[in-house]
């Protein structure tokens, strides 16, 4: 048993033998452990449900992003080669019309 546990469930059983004035021999303790064991159980499940999905989505946003990121380089680049390639034609035109 952790010591948080043990420190739980000391804590459990002063504050019911306060509130409920009833004798600290009267409380089953393996009840109030199998309690505190289930409650840490299901914010374990909690916890890992939590994380599971926080790691999930940071991933999806990491790929979003990159995704974003390729499209807009993708896009860019495109928009740099159609202005090369009018130049280019440009720089030509003017050169045929010299001569």
């Amino acid at each position: 048993m952790s010591s948080s546990l043990t420190l739980t469930l000391l804590f459990t059983l002063l504050s019911s033998a306060i509130v409920s004035s009833k004798p600290l021999v009267d409380i089953n303790i393996r009840s109030a452990i199998r309690e505190l064991e289930s409650l840490s159980t299901n914010s374990r499940d909690f916890l890992n449900y939590v994380y599971f999905w926080t790691i999930l989505s940071t991933l999806l946003a990491f790929v979003l992003i990159a995704m974003i990121c390729c499209i807009f380089g993708v896009v860019f680049y495109v928009i740099y080669k159609c202005f090369k390639s009018i130049a280019r034609c440009a720089r030509k035109s003017n050169s045929a019309s010299k001569n």
